[in-house]
C-alpha cells in the first residue's frame, strides 16, 4: 500500500523487533528481586561496618585506658628508679590490660622518656605511652581493603601538691616522749624505704599536722585518737624531692686563707666569710650561760669544729632583717665535720637570707655536710625561746628539735632522721626563700 510522501513505511519483521522490546519494557515481573537484592546488598555493608567500627571503637578506648595507666604507674616507677625501670613498668601494666608489646606484631607499646611529643617533649619528669593496635578485618573485609590502627597516648607525671615541713631522707619521723607537736599547715613525711616511715605506739604523745605522707608503711598514724590530721595519712606515696640536694655536691672553702678566730668575752661579735678576708671558723665555738654571741647578715663556716649554745647563752643577729640572714654551714675533714648542739633555756634568734651572698643558701640557715659521719645527732633544744627561721639541712644526721618559737612561720627540717617536739610551720618561707618540699601526686597531663 502507498503512503504519502515523507512517511517511512517499515518491513514487518523490524515492527515485530520493535514491538518486543516494548514488550521487555513494560513488562515488570522481576524488578522486585533485584530491588531487594541491592537492598540487602546495602544492609549488610552497613551491618558489617557498623559492627566492625563499634569494635574498634571499643578497642581503642581500651588502649586510652591502658596509655593511661601505663603512664601513671611509669611516672611513679621514675620518682623511685630509672627511665629503663620505668619504661619496663610501663608496658608491663599495657600487658596486664590487654596490650603486649610485640615487634612486629599487631601491638605496639612504645613508652617515652622523656616525652618526645607534645607540650611535655623533654620533660625528664614524664613520661608518654603509646599504644598502638592493629585491628582485624570482620565482615566489613568484603567492602575494606585494609585494617585500621587504634592508637591511644598519654603523658603522665607527678605534681607538687602539699607543703612538708619535715622530711627524714632515709629515716623515721618520730615525736619521742611526751612530745607535743603542732604543724597543722604542713605535713610529716618520709622516705624511708625499708621499713615504716613513722612509727607511732605507745605513749602521751599529741601530734596536730595536715597530713603524713610516707614512702614504706604508717604505723599507728591513720585511727590514732593522739593524732589530729586534716587529711588522713597515705602509705606507700612516691618519695619527696629533696630541695637542698644542690647543696651535697657543693666544694666547700677551707683554711687556705688561714683561721679566723673567735674572740675571747662574754659579749663576741663575728664577722661572716664574706668580711673577714673569706677566712673559715676553726674549732669548736662555745656560748656559754650569760655569753652572747652576735653575727653580722652573711655565711659562717666552721671547720672541723661544733656549735654549742649552753643553757643562758645567747646568739643573734639583729641586723638581719628584711631579706638579710645567715647560713650557719659546718664542714671539714669528713671525719671531724662538727654539730649544732642548742641547749634549753638558750636564747636563741636567727633567721636565714632571702638573697644570701652566696646564692646557693638562699633560705638555708643551717647546714651539715653531707660528708659528716652518718647517724650523728644534731640537739636543737633551745624550748620557747629559740627561733630558727629557714631551711635546717641535715642530710646524714639525725636531729632533735624541741620548741622553736619562731615570729615568722618557717620552718623547715630535712634531716636522715627526724625527732621533733615543738611547733613548724612554713606559711611565711617566701620571706626567707626557703624552698619548701611538696608531696607529688601523679596526675595524666595530656
Amino acid at each position: 500500500m502507498q503512503k504519502g510522501p515523507g512517511h517511512l513505511s517499515l518491513p514487518s519483521s523490524c515492527r515485530s523487533r520493535r514491538g518486543v522490546l516494548a514488550r521487555l519494557v513494560a513488562d515488570r515481573r522481576g524488578v522486585t528481586s533485584y530491588a531487594v537484592a541491592a537492598g540487602l546488598v546495602t544492609i549488610f555493608g552497613a551491618a558489617a561496618i557498623s559492627t566492625d567500627v563499634g569494635s574498634w571503637y571499643a578497642a581503642r578506648r581500651a588502649a586510652q585506658n591502658a596509655a593511661d595507666a601505663s603512664a601513671a604507674a611509669a611516672a611513679v616507677t621514675l620518682a623511685f628508679s630509672t627511665a629503663e625501670a620505668a619504661r619496663t613498668t610501663g608496658r608491663d601494666v599495657a600487658a596486664r590490660n590487654g596490650f603486649t608489646h610485640a615487634v612486629g606484631g599487631p601491638t605496639t607499646v612504645t613508652v617515652n622518656v622523656p616525652p618526645t611529643t607534645g607540650a611535655r617533649t623533654g620533660d625528664p619528669s614524664a613520661v608518654e605511652v603509646v599504644v598502638q593496635q592493629r585491628q582485624v578485618l570482620g565482615a566489613s573485609g568484603f567492602f575494606l581493603t585494609a585494617p585500621p590502627t587504634v592508637t591511644g597516648r598519654s603523658v603522665a607525671t607527678l605534681r607538687d601538691a602539699r607543703n612538708v615541713c619535715l622530711l627524714a631522707l632515709t629515716g623515721q619521723v618520730t615525736a619521742g616522749g611526751n612530745a607535743t607537736v603542732t604543724v597543722p599547715n604542713c605535713v610529716m613525711a618520709s622516705n624511708r624505704r625499708g621499713g615504716p616511715g613513722m612509727d607511732f605506739g605507745g605513749g602521751s604523745y599529741a601530734i596536730t599536722a595536715y597530713s603524713m605522707v610516707t614512702v614504706a608503711d604508717c604505723q599507728g598514724c591513720n585511727g590514732n585518737a593522739r593524732i589530729a590530721l586534716t587529711e588522713g595519712a597515705r602509705e606507700w606515696q612516691p618519695p619527696i624531692a629533696d630541695p637542698f640536694a644542690h647543696l651535697q655536691s657543693k666544694v666547700m672553702p677551707r683554711p687556705t686563707n688561714g683561721c679566723a678566730s673567735v674572740p675571747n668575752g662574754r659579749t663576741v661579735n663575728l664577722a661572716p666569710y664574706e668580711s673577714n678576708g673569706r677566712r673559715v671558723l676553726c674549732g669548736n665555738i662555745r656560748v656559754n650561760g650569760g655569753d652572747t654571741l652576735t653575727l653580722s647578715p652573711g655565711t659562717y663556716y666552721i671547720h672541723n669544729g661544733s656549735l654549742t649554745v649552753n643553757g643562758g647563752g645567747t646568739v643573734r643577729c639583729p641586723s638581719c632583717v628584711g631579706g638579710a640572714g645567715v647560713a650557719i654551714v659546718l664542714t671539714g675533714d669528713a671525719a671531724s665535720i662538727g654539730e649544732v648542739r642548742l641547749n634549753g633555756n638558750s636564747v636563741i634568734d636567727l633567721r636565714a637570707a632571702l638573697t644570701a651572698a652566696d646564692p646557693d643558701y638562699n633560705g638555708i640557715l643551717i647546714y651539715r655536710d653531707v660528708r659528716a659521719p652518718a647517724g650523728s645527732t644534731v640537739r636543737l633544744n633551745g624550748g620557747t625561746t629559740m627561733s630558727l627561721v629557714g631551711g635546717i639541712y641535715l642530710p646524714s644526721s639525725h636531729v632533735e628539735v624541741t620548741g622553736n618559737a619562731a615570729a615568722i612561720a618557717c620552718t623547715v627540717v630535712v634531716a636522715a632522721s627526724i625527732d621533733f617536739r615543738g611547733t613548724a610551720d612554713v606559711t611565711d618561707c617566701n620571706l626567707v626563700g626557703t624552698r619548701v618540699p611538696q608531696t607529688r601526686m601523679v596526675v595524666v597531663a595530656e
